[in-house]
């Protein structure tokens, strides 16, 4: 057998040694294999696994299965998400309904799959856009009063709350709410600065009287942090992705030693209950939220 690439054009062979994902150990997943940008096209396919807070891989695009890492696309995509087929669509005949927690005129509330902690919650738009910067106003009007409405239920339950939404690589707006214990939350805005920085992302701080769509540059992705205490706005961050970024950082800054102190749960599917378990979680929910729920009055 030739060499690679010889002169003579012999035949040569050059082979892998790939281990699968599903054999990775949580802390292998969080490496950074290589810079990877994404994708400059539309999406093929909405995320196959309903209510997972982390993207998903398809068939017809080649993306990192490394949690740190951001997406890239080796193919030209142009197909739009139709709602029958996004599993975060009611219209969606596969939708795991026993997660569901509280239902709208607009939007909806769930448990996320996987969560990083008991009342992780995804607040879900019904319109089918990307980012809250494209919510129609209704939309976003009944979404903050979801907002407020959980800020006042974690609040009564000794937490405080963060939301953060990640405008890349996601076709269905996903706004997720994290609650974390009062204890916890002493100095967290600059916090979470030092951890964004560790892992060389820059955030800037907004007014916490901005609204997030005068501020957020048009046709640009996006993370953004909301953090709430004391039922009062602590601080508003914004970050304009411009390249990389870990489509895990959400996650991985709240499960960090500073914050929630609880690494193990980063990766998603060390923290899948069964669907009992989740029946049960999702009930509790509902019962402890009803006097809360404006949608129930």
């Amino acid at each position: 057998m030739a060499s690679v690439d010889n002169e003579k054009k012999l035949k040569w062979l050059y082979a892998f040694n790939i281990t699968p994902y599903c054999s990775m150990a949580s802390k292998e997943l969080t490496n950074t294999a290589g810079p990877v940008t994404e994708c400059p096209y539309g999406a093929e396919e909405c995320n196959s696994q309903f209510f997972y807070d982390m993207s998903s891989s398809s068939g017809q695009q080649k993306r990192s299965m490394n949690e740190n890492e951001s997406y890239k696309s080796k193919k030209k995509q142009n197909v739009n998400v139709s709602q029958e087929s996004c599993w975060f669509c009611l219209t969606n005949p596969e939708v795991q309904k026993q997660l569901l927690l509280s239902i709208g005129d607009h939007s909806y509330i769930t448990l996320a799959k996987g969560g990083l902690v008991q009342d992780h919650l995804l607040i879900i738009p019904m319109e089918h856009v990307p980012a809250s910067i494209s919510l129609s106003d209704s939309a976003e009007k009944e979404i903050e009063k979801y907002k407020n409405a959980l800020v006042s239920y974690f609040h009564d339950q000794e937490h405080d709350v963060i939301f953060f939404e990640r405008n890349f690589v996601s076709p269905h707006l996903q706004i997720q709410i994290v609650p974390i214990p009062k204890s916890r939350t002493s100095g967290i805005m600059e916090i979470i600065t030092e951890f964004a920085a560790s892992q060389g992302l820059k955030f800037t701080e907004l007014s916490k009287f901005s609204v997030l769509k005068q501020v957020a540059p048009p046709k640009k992705s996006y993370f953004y942090i909301e953090v709430v205490v004391n039922k009062k706005y602590s601080g508003k961050l914004l970050h304009v992705i411009e390249g990389n970024f870990p489509l895990q950082f959400g996650r991985m800054m709240l499960a960090s030693k500073s914050i929630l102190n609880v690494p193990d749960r980063v990766d998603w599917k060390e923290c899948k209950m069964s669907p009992d378990e989740e029946l049960q979680a999702a009930e509790h929910f509902r019962l402890s939220f009803k006097r809360y729920d404006f949608t129930r009055n």
